[in-house]
């Protein structure tokens, strides 16, 4: 009798389990409910299936999206507000999604994570954003996200003349105030082909980390815009052909931006334009920007069309310290800037005019000795040499 019994909720036990491991939502068969994850697999229509997992996720509180391997085929973007979780790949070289519209994805608020897989743009004409953190359309004032990259490839083709391509970008661009609040971090990826990889707008002191990810052949590795944010781009390797790492802040309502930019590799193979490090600042408000132990080479570049490899306008309380300039321009322009901490860097023997040049602007400059092959123009007030 007792063996009986136990057989029978044996059977009980496998057919539940069963049950729950291949229970179809109310998606076509390619998603699955298992136990607290849905699983997606490649098929017909790669898009209705992500747009229907999302929604189910949001509908249910799920928390995982996970891809098999695979190629999934979108010709439009999955969009989705409100996702708290992660959409998890099997591997950056096992899943793949491949999109030919504008964009792949667009996260609407929310947490959401995208890992392990690579994001693939085919589209040769046009906009391109393959990941899209924004906020609300309908109502500016929702605009907190909290978005994660990690362990993801992005590929594209080369750009046309005259178009936008980003392979993520976080903004509210429909909004008089395009910044969002929240975080955005991207770990361990990798990017090629995009004319411009990452592009931020966030402000309310919302974070930034930027952080070990490789770039190769991209205009453009980072830029922030209009943003009151601590933002950080750490341990990255910089392949670009225009910009390493920039920021710009144009408008008296940014209340403060910090940068810290360290332990990075810039290198530029430009023929026309090339430069690590510029961050602009026009507002009345202060931004100010840590610049350590980077190495900057640029190779290819007239000195006389760019203002330097590293150039700073309109900041408070830099530094620029531990750093190795390499290559046919290596040059610092400071401009604007106040209480400026230049020190410890090492300066290729190939400098095209010269190492070191401090605008009328600046005030208070601290900075080594001008000394030995070390060029300097200063035209600043109240500079400080360190003795040698």
């Amino acid at each position: 009798m007792n063996r009986s019994l136990g057989i029978v909720f044996v059977a009980f036990l496998a057919t539940l389990a069963q049950y729950t491991q291949a229970q179809v939502t109310s998606c076509d068969a390619a998603v699955t409910l298992e136990g607290a994850e849905i699983h997606v697999s490649p098929g017909s229509d790669d898009r209705a299936a992500l747009q229907c997992a999302f929604d189910e996720a949001v509908e249910r509180g799920v928390q995982t999206i996970r891809l098999a391997a695979g190629i999934y085929e979108l010709a439009d973007a999955v969009e989705i507000a409100n996702f708290v979780g992660r959409l998890q790949g099997r591997s950056s070289e096992q899943t793949t999604v491949r999109h030919a519209g504008e964009s792949a994805f667009i996260f609407h608020r929310g947490a959401p994570s995208i890992r392990s897989m690579t994001i693939e743009a085919t589209r040769q004409q046009g906009d391109v954003t393959s990941i899209d953190f924004r906020g609300s359309e309908s109502n500016c004032n929702q605009r907190v996200i909290f978005a994660e990259i990690d362990r993801v490839d992005f590929v594209a083709p080369e750009p046309e003349p005259a178009t936008f391509q980003y392979a993520f970008r976080a903004e509210n661009p429909s909004c008089d105030n395009p910044r969002l609040l929240g975080s955005l971090t991207v770990n361990r990826s990798s990017f090629s082909g995009y004319r411009t990889a990452g592009r931020a707008v966030m402000g309310d002191a919302a974070r930034i980390v930027i952080r070990t990810n490789r770039y190769e052949n991209v205009g453009i590795c980072m830029f922030v815009s209009e943003s009151n944010a601590d933002f950080s781009f750490l341990g990255n390797i910089c392949n670009f052909n225009g910009l390493g790492v920039g920021s710009s802040n144009l408008g008296d309502d940014v209340d403060r931006n910090y940068m810290r930019i360290r332990e990075n590799r810039f290198h530029s193979t430009g023929t026309s334009f090339g430069r690590c490090i510029v961050l602009e600042n026009t507002s009345t408000r202060s931004v100010g920007a840590s610049i350590e132990k980077n190495t900057c080479e640029i190779e290819g570049v007239s000195a006389a069309t760019n203002p330097g490899a590293i150039y700073l306008d309109g900041l408070d309380a830099p530094s620029i310290v531990d750093n190795i300039f390499r290559g046919t321009m290596d040059i610092i322009v400071v401009d604007n800037t106040n209480d400026l901490f230049i020190n410890r860097n090492e300066f290729s023997s190939q400098f095209v005019k010269r190492d070191i040049s401090i605008g009328p602007g600046s005030r208070r400059t601290v900075m080594e000795a001008a000394a030995g092959s070390l060029s300097v123009r200063d035209l600043g007030i109240d500079t400080i040499y360190l003795p040698q």
